[in-house]
């Protein structure tokens, strides 16, 4: 099975790879990406021709520049609703061109900063990822929720996952490859 993924440096630091020797794999993760960095070159991933694409984006546009204001981190719907809109633009995308591809979405990850508006930058996360969830069941791609299963009682990052706050150690790779196997024979 050729499997795409596409996202940003949570998708790039891995050796997808390595991970799945028995796949022919594409890693189209690139550091820093935002949705609408992932949308002005979804055809590339279109072009691997994937059986699967899995798709984790959008924690650099929910806590990047472009999400604050002043001193503080905003909470704009306005802005929440651009990201989903630039997200379902990517799956439609995807879909138009590979009917056969099956998606699977990746909720965001939580982050484990020290600065003050932390909580607010996971609250946000979590209120992102649950439209996610019910915007990829309506169109009918899976939901890959990952944030449950690494976030700590406190809803940041758990350590074991955390390597500075937002990128991952291989603990969080592993834990996401063995969320991911069990959905991967349901796509062939």
């Amino acid at each position: 099975m050729r499997i795409t993924f596409l996202g940003d440096s949570l998708t790039f630091r891995n050796d997808w790879n390595r991970a799945l020797p028995d796949h022919d794999v594409v890693n189209l993760g690139i550091d820093g990406d935002t949705t609408a960095g992932v949308l002005a070159r979804v055809d590339s991933a279109i072009a691997t021709r994937p059986d699967c694409l899995v798709l984790m984006i959008g924690i650099n546009d929910l806590i990047g520049w472009d999400a604050w204001e002043g001193d503080g981190l905003a909470r704009d719907i306005a802005f929440e609703e651009r990201l989903l809109a630039t997200q379902a633009e990517i799956r439609a995308h995807i879909a138009r061109a590979l009917p056969e591809c099956r998606i699977i979405v990746c909720s965001l990850l939580p982050t484990a900063f020290l600065w003050e508006d932390s909580d607010l930058a996971n609250e946000i996360v979590r209120s992102f990822n649950d439209r996610l969830r019910s915007a990829a069941a309506t169109e009918g791609h899976v939901f890959l929720d990952l944030h449950g299963a690494m976030a700590d009682d406190r809803g940041r990052l758990a350590r074991p996952y955390n390597q500075d706050g937002v990128h991952l150690l291989p603990a969080a790779y592993a834990l996401w490859l063995e969320r991911l196997l069990p959905l991967l024979p349901s796509i062939r």
